[in-house]
């Protein structure tokens, strides 16, 4: 069974969640995605604290043991924290995307973007029927 965050929204890809806390949004890469990627041996290319990104910018590129892959924002706003603690431990990300394995915090969010998000089970469903074909 795939984890899944019922706390998360996730993108219509199915490679990100986000997490909306007080004033803060928190995404990283969801069950599925670090699944699809591999065993995660390097994270680069993080954006800095105070730049703004838009939906779709890259916020980083995940080295694996199958290829190095660019991941892009379910959505954008201004990059308020970067997980430096990937840079030693790109593994979290394998095991605890959830949690210890966040990438960015965002804030100044376009709320039309968050509200297009998925909800926790309709990610579920979506990778569900994914590995059902």
């Amino acid at each position: 069974m795939r984890k899944v965050d019922s706390t998360a929204l996730y993108d219509k890809d199915l490679n990100n969640w986000v997490r909306k806390t007080e004033s803060t949004l928190t995404i990283g890469l969801t069950d599925f995605g670090q699944k699809f990627i591999g065993e995660v041996s390097n994270i680069s290319e993080l954006p800095n604290v105070g730049q703004v990104l838009e939906q779709g910018g890259l916020y980083g590129v995940i080295e694996s043991d199958k290829a190095a892959s660019e991941i892009h924002l379910p959505l954008g706003g201004k990059v308020v924290a970067i997980n430096h603690q990937l840079l030693e431990t790109p593994s979290l990300i394998n095991t605890d995307c959830y949690g210890e394995g966040w990438i960015v915090k965002l804030t100044e969010i376009n709320s039309q973007e968050l509200a297009a998000l998925q909800s926790a089970e309709m990610y579920s469903d979506a990778v569900g029927s994914f590995f059902n074909k």
